[in-house]
């Protein structure tokens, strides 16, 4: 059986590795969303909105709270 290959962190948005990559965050506007995101744990790292169903798989430094994602205790959606 072959072992599992960990993939390295990305690096930080500032890092000269982004250097050509677009790298900005554009907020959108609450009537622009088009769905009160409620997020719950399908599995360990995959969640999902009970409202529209879009789902994200989570890294080592996110979390449900409240049904929100955060990132680093910073709000994501």
């Amino acid at each position: 059986m072959e072992a599992k290959k960990v993939v390295a962190d990305l690096p930080e948005s500032s890092n000269t590795f982004w250097e050509h990559a677009n790298t900005e965050i554009h907020d959108i506007a609450e009537e622009e969303r088009g769905c009160d995101h409620y997020f719950y744990h399908r599995t360990a790292q995959e969640v999902e909105c009970r409202n529209c169903n879009i789902g994200f798989y989570l890294d080592n430094y996110s979390e449900v709270i409240d049904g929100h994602i955060y990132r680093d205790e910073e709000f994501v959606i």
